[in-house]
Parts: C-alpha cells; sequence; structure tokens
C-alpha cells in the first residue's frame, strides 16, 4: 500500500508540473502574480513591506517565479528517491539523479511547444538544481535515520 501512494504522489506531481509548462504564457503570468500578490498581502500584513503591489511586483515577481521552479523540482527529487528505495536501498542515488534530471530537462524542453513559451537554459540549470537538492535532501534524512 505505501509504494502504491508513493507511486501515486510522484505521478500526480509529475502531473501538476507538466500541466504548470502546458500553460501559456499569459495564463502563467496569471498564476505566478497570484502567488507574489499572496506574498505581498503576508508582508504587509506582518508589516515587513510598504511597497505598492505594482512595485512588489516588479520587484520580487523574478526571483518568486524562480524559487517555485526550484521547490517544485526539489519536492520531485524527494518523491523519486522515495519512490526508488522502495525497490533499491543501495546505489539508488545515480539512478535518482539521473530520473529526475531527465524529467527537469524535458520539462523546459516541453515549453518549446506552447504558446509563448521558451526553452531557457538558466530555467533548466534551476530545475535540475533542485531535483538534485531534493535528492540529495532525501538521502540526507535517510542516512540521519540509519
Amino acid at each position: 500500500m505505501r509504494r502504491t501512494i508513493k507511486a501515486v504522489l510522484l505521478l500526480l506531481w509529475m502531473g501538476m508540473i507538466f500541466y504548470f509548462s502546458a500553460q501559456p504564457a499569459a495564463d502563467s503570468t496569471v498564476t505566478s502574480n497570484g502567488a507574489a500578490l499572496l506574498l505581498y498581502h503576508l508582508y504587509r500584513f506582518l508589516g515587513l513591506h510598504g511597497a505598492t503591489e505594482a512595485d512588489f511586483l516588479e520587484i520580487y515577481i523574478g526571483p518568486i517565479r524562480k524559487t517555485a521552479h526550484l521547490i517544485e523540482f526539489m519536492i520531485l527529487g524527494i518523491l523519486v528517491v522515495a519512490n526508488i528505495r522502495e525497490y533499491r536501498k543501495k546505489n539508488y542515488l545515480p539512478l535518482a539523479l539521473f530520473l529526475s534530471g531527465i524529467y527537469a530537462v524535458s520539462d523546459e524542453l516541453h515549453q518549446l511547444f506552447v504558446v509563448n513559451r521558451s526553452c531557457e537554459i538558466r530555467d533548466m540549470l534551476i530545475d535540475v538544481l533542485g531535483a538534485c537538492l531534493g535528492v540529495f535532501l532525501c538521502h540526507a534524512i535517510y542516512e540521519w535515520r540509519k
């Protein structure tokens, strides 16, 4: 049962990544701006930022988008390790890095075929870095628990 749950979570996460990458640029911008505005209102509530919405978006939308890329692929790396470790207890690290890295690269290539989207090397590197961080974080947790 545990294996099935882990596999379903991984497939759902991969599907979510694919869905967001398949959004045309305008829809992707709306999604990103919505997330950024949530952060803006949180910052305002906490008294951490005095800028207007427009200024906040102009300053932070880029870093917010790149951080989202990193985190979504970090979660992917964690899920890949969790699934592979169900079948392989040793020497799983290279396979986990390879599979999560390939998915990160293919996701960015997928955007070449989406309206007004592009494949950027910088985003590809951020995605792969996130996947690797997730793999190593999950590996470190498994090692720590031993």
